[in-house]
């Protein structure tokens, strides 16, 4: 479903976009239609016209029993921590608000088809959360579409080109064909280790994470990087298998999962793991996550920035790192110039085929790339 057009499947698409797929609605065996409780939100919207509910970044497909709004609770967030402490909760009263399928408060258009929209009067602030609990009618078959794609996904995956993906991706992908066709075993698994105390708390002061310019000094504080939640849905839902009928909309968090994360160098990149070309040759720090600006999306500001990681160029001189307050070696401190960088590379990547986790031609590639400017150093 899309938020443009609801649940109309496309006779047509184009190879590059999004596939649809149409399923039945449940129905009880009687014949009688299945209710339950649903939640969706509204985030990082401005304005008075209607919005869509969402869930994660897919509108929420399942009508209200009722379009009375009394039926229903709409709420309004200032903040929600990624460990779900929420603040500054105010409800909002019935009359204030309306299921519809656009327009505005005063000229709301009526809801006859998916997906959802809310109009509010006064509009919505960008800088709150809007969430909407109400009882939903005529679910949709949904969770067929992770079987229904699975066949599709895997002929679409082998009939793609063999050198689609990572380096690191490639080799492995060879080793496994190896493995099967002529059992030969591939390189053992390299992941950080609490036993060689790689793994530590998501906290700077655990990771051992630097300084450095441009980024928030505190960064990634307490509770910043992705706890795991675990959520309550219910009795009748089993959260191992996701089967059965969740019914606590929204879900109450029974407790934080404590994580671990891999530690850090003193350049602020992960130790562990398989030996990758960029992170031994580096040419700044890689991130596995990243802050949120702001912008069009005030709510997050200075939070996770979700699905994103990032990358902090090393200076590219000893004076430019100084001027910056930066501890990591600069560009010229690391390589002296561009032929000793492209050096570095060659290395990294001779230990990299060495250990298993890179083919030579992918080795070439990075070669040609470093010493062509691609990888972009200076």
């Amino acid at each position: 479903m899309s938020a443009a057009l609801g649940t109309t499947v496309r006779s047509t698409m184009t190879a590059g976009a999004n596939h649809w797929l149409q399923v039945p609605v449940a129905k009880y065996a009687d014949g009688l239609p299945i209710t339950g409780s649903v939640f969706g939100r509204i985030i990082n919207r401005s304005g008075a016209n209607a919005q869509p509910l969402m869930v994660q970044t897919n509108p929420l497909p399942y009508m209200p029993e009722s379009l009375d709004t009394s039926k229903a609770k709409l709420v309004s967030r200032d903040h929600e921590s990624m460990e779900g402490v929420v603040t500054g909760e105010t409800s909002i009263a019935s009359a204030d608000w309306k299921f519809c399928s656009g327009g505005t408060f005063d000229d709301a258009q009526p809801l006859t088809k998916l997906p959802v929209h809310i109009c509010l009067k006064g509009g919505f602030n960008p800088a709150k959360l809007y969430q909407v609990v109400y009882t939903a009618k005529n679910p949709y078959v949904l969770g067929i579409g992770f079987a229904a794609w699975r066949d599709v996904a895997s002929f679409f995956r082998y009939a793609a080109k063999d050198d689609v993906g990572t380096e690191t991706m490639n080799a492995l992908t060879a080793h496994f064909r190896n493995w099967v066709m002529r059992n030969t075993p591939p390189p053992a698994s390299r992941y950080p280790t609490l036993r060689e105390r790689q793994l530590v708390e998501p906290t700077k002061a655990a990771l051992g994470f630097p300084t450095l310019p441009g980024l928030r000094a505190t960064a990634p504080e307490p509770g910043f990087i992705n706890p795991v939640l675990d959520y309550d849905w219910g009795a009748g839902f089993d959260a191992n298998d996701g089967s059965g009928v969740p019914s606590n909309a929204p879900p109450r968090i029974k407790q934080i999962i404590k994580m671990l994360v891999p530690k850090v160098d003193a350049d602020g990149n992960e130790v562990g793991g398989v030996p990758v070309v960029l992170r031994d040759a580096p040419l700044g720090t890689y991130l596995g996550w990243n802050i949120t600006a702001g912008g069009e999306r005030p709510f997050h500001k200075d939070k996770l920035c979700m699905y994103a990681g990032g990358m902090i160029p090393f200076a590219k001189t000893k004076a430019e790192r100084a001027a910056n307050g930066d501890p990591r070696l600069s560009l010229e401190e690391r390589y002296t110039d561009h032929a000793g960088y492209v050096a570095a590379v060659r290395k990294a990547a001779a230990n990299a085929v060495a250990q298993g986790f890179l083919l030579q031609k992918d080795a070439g590639a990075l070669i040609v790339a470093a010493a062509s400017g691609v990888l972009r150093y200076p």
